[in-house]
């Protein structure tokens, strides 16, 4: 029956991140009320809906539990079905940096399982979540037997383009210092925490940044005498991260 997989034993499911399963008594509107939230402007019709239902295996987490973290394999799609949670970084110090918020409804990573990258966020449970598992191996069977489906995950797609459109819009707003620290954080993330090599030119990381290189220079410089940075040539090691977190106007945990 379409449906009863959703309520099938969690703990069967071999959890990478070794969660606190419980049983799950969550009732199907819940369940349908997420998924028909999740793929906004676009709406699954009844088929479509009981396909993905089929397919859903839901999670409990408590608050505070990681319900997926960065640099794990994204070998599926995680969708929020009732609480609130918080996507953000642990650095290396072991420090929680929260970034956005998600809410019941919204997909806690869209993108990483279709590119066959690791998942991009640290994503913990606010309070008390079920959170459904979708994998891409399941997704795409899914796909064959209703192809109805791609337009939903198409439309989601869409919007989440448009929306990275917009905060890069928004992100060019800010000054420069901001920008900067945005990009020397994430350049950090993803060497985690090894040192930063410029490998394209000042002037195309500043066109990037929609700054001159002059500027770029000047800030650069900034950095390095307020102690955030130290550099050696084309490479970079961040010093702190708190301190461009703070250039970014993110609030900082403590």
């Amino acid at each position: 029956m379409a449906g009863m997989a959703l309520f099938r034993d969690a703990s069967m499911v071999q959890a990478r991140f070794t969660p606190r399963i419980s049983d799950l008594t969550q009732s199907m509107e819940t369940a349908h009320a997420a998924l028909e939230r999740a793929f906004l402007p676009a709406v699954p019709n009844r088929r479509e809906l009981a396909g993905l239902v089929s397919i859903a295996v839901p999670h409990r987490f408590s608050a505070k539990d990681f319900i997926i973290q960065r640099h794990r394999p994204a070998d599926a799609l995680w969708l929020l079905a009732s609480g609130s949670a918080v996507a953000g970084v642990v650095d290396e110090r072991g420090e929680w940096h929260p970034e956005r918020a998600v809410v019941q409804g919204q997909w806690l990573d869209v993108t990483s399982a279709w590119l066959g990258e690791d998942f991009a966020h640290d994503i913990r449970a606010v309070d008390d979540v079920i959170a459904l598992q979708f994998s891409t191996a399941s997704f795409q069977r899914l796909t064959e037997i209703t192809p109805s489906v791609v337009r939903l995950l198409v439309a989601c797609l869409s919007a989440h383009a448009r929306r990275a459109s917009s905060d890069a819009r928004e992100k060019l707003s800010q000054p420069v210092p901001s920008r900067l620290a945005a990009w020397l954080v994430q350049a950090n993330r993803n060497t985690a925490g090894a040192d930063v090599v410029i490998k394209q030119s000042k002037r195309c990381l500043a066109s990037e940044l929609g700054t001159s290189a002059e500027t770029l220079s000047r800030t650069l410089r900034k950095f390095h005498d307020d102690g955030l940075i130290a550099m050696q040539a084309a490479r970079i090691s961040v010093k702190d991260e708190v301190g461009l977190r703070r250039l970014m106007g993110m609030r900082v945990s403590r």
